[in-house]
């Protein structure tokens, strides 16, 4: 129940967010489900403890995670977001 509540203030409140904030919700998002999915493959296929699983999970994620970067330019803030070797600029950072 409480899970469908936080779903509904979530997507109340995403026309009023920063794109900055979709674009940082994405990276967590993406972070959290590239962990999980490598957690799952090593987990199934090898015999690791769980602290080397976790470790090699957390690079794996930070890796492979979009990143986004703010920064200044003469005519604003500019947003981008880098994923593997895709390269998005976006110029409204509000």
């Amino acid at each position: 129940m409480s899970l469908n509540i936080g779903v509904f203030l979530f997507l109340k409140h995403y026309q009023t967010m920063k794109q900055s904030t979709k674009y940082r919700i994405l990276y967590h998002l993406a972070f959290a489900g590239i962990f999980v999915s490598v957690w799952f493959m090593l987990h199934f296929t090898t015999n690791l403890e769980n602290t080397y699983k976790g470790a090699i999970c957390a690079v794996a994620a930070v890796l492979l995670a979009p990143k986004v970067k703010t920064y200044q330019t003469p005519s604003g803030k500019k947003l981008q977001v880098k994923w593997f070797k895709i390269l998005k600029e976006i110029s409204d950072c509000r």
